[in-house]
């Protein structure tokens, strides 16, 4: 057999590798031995060890190729078969509690390299005992891997949160069974607790459901503990007992629900939960106001709209600072229901304080964008900062170029004003015109300002 005629049946994954060998035997005299796969057709695929003797002196054999060769396809197989199950669960498929251990060891060493943290969430079935007894164990396995489905599916939303988020991440989320009703979850690179408190109402809130299993419909809440690192741990071992440790709490004290392994990440867990409820019932009873502050033309000085600035009037808590409560709405979601609301209301949409906090350029095309607003932090010291005046000017080319308007907000002194008109600015807001104000006052400031100053002109109460 020549090389061409050994390569033909090689797997494409191994021909680089055989044709090395095959020409480094070419070149010594003397046996090699290698293992790779061969393709026969028809989808069969075989292992083959063989030992390589080509003798490029002999007149005989002219160079070709001698050797013995081996299948050891079911010996790799076997071998495969045996890792596997060191490695994996054979009831559910899922990685098992070796596996996860060495995976978790790895996870962090590299988040200790990196700086990264991760959560774990430990998992058990409130009450399981009782359906195996009253059902039987068969509806009790059922019942298992039918709770392995709906992990696997809210997992795999997660994931797709983290990508829609732009997160470099690897292995978003690891889910692993530890035995009987015990599943334990692994989440990487999170930003903070709140990331492991999301997934974990999430996994609550699938769990409410029934599970019909032969004609039965069983509810099986479920408990979860979480475990964070480095805050609760700083090694595998301990980070498994604080989850542990937060399993057992969450059982303690009236299960289907999560715990945190310390108290103060239970206290915040809590509080921004009865907050997200607030919000959703804000959203449904329409607490929500708006406060105008005027926005005034560069060009001409006029009058051109109004930035509808939200305030949340709850009913105990009294008017709540939109910066209480628009990260969480960002983080919920919430926050598109909140825009679409108001530009339903008549108003269009800029993206406020651009350039910092939770302002991205992913929004541009992500949500109904028609101008962008520059941070009052960069007008602050426009001039006497050179690079708040490079950035301002970098803003204002940007959203031109994508057919936005740009406002500059936060404007105070009359040298800013002329700044930024100067450099194209189509519009500002700010002290220097008038705080923002209720809807009757803001009404009555702005008859005033187009009387005292440009009678001809209509007043717009919102753009």
């Amino acid at each position: 057999m020549t090389h061409e005629d050994l390569i033909n049946y090689v797997v494409d994954e191994d021909v680089s590798r055989v044709k090395s060998v095959l020409d480094d035997a070419s070149i010594k005299t003397k046996v090699h031995s290698l293992e790779y796969s061969i393709n026969l057709g028809d989808g069969m695929i075989k292992c083959i060890r063989q030992t390589i003797d080509i003798n490029v002196n002999d007149p005989i054999t002219d160079g070709k190729i001698s050797g013995v060769f081996q299948d050891v396809t079911d010996l790799r197989n076997a071998e495969r078969q045996v890792k596997t199950l060191a490695l994996y669960d054979s009831f559910t498929g899922l990685p098992n509690r070796v596996f996860f251990k060495r995976l978790l060891t790895k996870k962090v060493l590299s988040s200790k390299r990196h700086k990264q943290q991760f959560a774990l969430l430990d998992i058990n079935f409130d009450n399981f005992m009782r359906i195996n007894s009253n059902l039987g164990h068969d509806i009790g396995d059922k019942l298992i891997l039918s709770a392995c489905g709906r992990l696997k599916n809210t997992l795999h939303n997660y994931d797709e949160l983290i990508s829609t988020q732009e997160q470099e991440v690897f292995n978003s989320s690891f889910l692993a069974h530890l035995g009987g009703d015990n599943f334990i979850i692994l989440l990487s690179d999170i930003k903070s607790a709140d990331d492991a408190a999301v997934v974990a109402r999430r996994i609550n809130s699938t769990f409410s459901e029934a599970f019909n299993i032969q004609n039965n419909e069983i509810h099986v809440p479920i408990s979860i503990g979480i475990g964070l690192y480095p805050n609760d741990a700083i090694n595998a071992d301990d980070l498994l007992k604080k989850a542990s440790s937060a399993l057992h709490n969450a059982k303690e004290t009236g299960k289907n629900c999560y715990r945190f392994y310390t108290k103060e990440m239970n206290v915040l867990s809590f509080q921004r939960l009865a907050m997200e409820t607030s919000l959703r019932k804000a959203l449904e009873q329409k607490q929500f106001e708006l406060y105008y502050q005027p926005k005034i033309s560069l060009e001409d000085h006029r009058i051109i709209g109004a930035e509808a600035l939200i305030r949340w009037n709850h009913p105990e808590m009294g008017l709540v600072s939109p910066a209480e409560f628009i990260s969480l709405a960002e983080s919920t979601g919430l926050i598109l229901p909140i825009l679409q609301g108001l530009k339903e209301f008549g108003c269009s949409i800029s993206i406020d304080d651009f350039g910092t906090g939770y302002s991205s350029l992913s929004y541009l095309k992500r949500l109904p964008i028609s101008k962008l607003k520059i941070d009052q932090s960069f007008i602050r010291e426009i001039m006497h900062d050179n690079d708040d005046s490079i950035i301002v000017n970098a803003v204002i080319a940007l959203a031109h170029s994508l057919g936005l308007s740009v406002i500059a907000e936060g404007v105070e002194e009359k040298d800013q004003l002329e700044y930024l008109s100067m450099h194209k600015c189509d519009a500002i807001q700010g002290y220097f015109y008038s705080r923002p104000l209720a809807a009757a006052d803001f009404y009555q400031w702005a008859k005033k300002y187009e009387l005292e100053n440009l009678s001809e002109a209509p007043v717009k109460l919102v753009g």
